[in-house]
């Protein structure tokens, strides 16, 4: 729910986010976040935050 926060809130890159969320490698953060919303972080902040329930 945080990385959704702030891939939708802030204009921070996604290696910054997946570092912020105390991931060692940004490869580690997309496959993660891939795994539980179907989609990579760049594609959910330009498409799926607008379908998604971010509560």
């Amino acid at each position: 729910m945080e990385a959704k926060r702030k891939l939708r809130f802030t204009t921070l890159r996604v290696s910054e986010i997946a570092y912020d969320l105390g991931f060692v490698d940004a490869s580690h953060f997309v496959a993660f976040f891939k795994k539980h919303t179907e989609c990579t972080p760049l594609v959910y902040r330009t498409t799926c935050e607008q379908n998604a329930d971010i509560s």
